[in-house]
C-alpha cells in the first residue's frame, strides 16, 4: 500500500481495513496454525460466480480499470491493452491452467491531450512512454 492512501481515508476506516487484513491472513493461515492446503473461505461464504476460463467471456471480463482502460496516473510505466488490441499485444489469454495474465515489454506512447478530461490532471507529463503492457 502506498503511504498517501492511508491519509486519504479516516482513522476508523484504516483500522477497519487492518482488522480485515488480519482476518484474511488468518484464513490464509498467515497468522494462524500452519496447515497445508488452500486458503479457507469465511464460514458464511457463498459462491456467486465461477469461471473455468476454457474460453474468455468478454461479457463478464475486461482489461484495465473501469474508469479508464489504458493508464493509471500513479503507474505511468505500464498500460492495459483493450480486448480489441490483444492480437497485437497478447497479454491476456486462456491456457491449460486457466487464465494467463502477462506483463510484457510492449512500449506505447501516451499523450496527455489524448486522455479523457478528468484524467488529464493526474498526468504530470505532456507525453510519456509506458514500457510494459499488463494483462489484468
Amino acid at each position: 500500500m502506498v503511504l498517501k492512501h492511508y491519509f486519504q481515508r479516516s482513522l476508523v476506516q484504516n483500522i477497519k481495513n487492518l482488522v480485515l487484513l488480519f482476518q484474511a491472513g488468518q484464513r490464509t493461515r498467515k497468522y494462524g496454525p500452519l496447515l497445508e492446503g488452500p486458503a479457507a473461505p469465511p464460514k458464511d461464504y457463498a459462491l456467486i460466480f465461477e469461471d473455468q476460463f476454457e474460453q474468455l467471456d468478454w461479457t463478464a471480463w475486461r482489461t484495465g480499470h473501469p474508469w479508464g482502460r489504458n493508464v493509471h496516473p500513479d503507474w505511468q510505466w505500464k498500460w492495459w491493452p483493450h480486448k480489441s488490441e490483444l492480437t497485437t499485444y497478447p497479454t491476456v489469454r486462456t491456457g491449460e491452467n486457466g487464465l494467463e495474465l502477462d506483463l510484457k515489454n510492449f512500449p506505447r506512447i501516451f499523450r496527455r491531450v489524448d486522455l479523457p478530461e478528468w484524467q488529464r490532471g493526474g498526468a504530470q507529463l505532456r507525453e510519456w512512454k509506458a514500457t510494459y503492457a499488463m494483462g489484468c
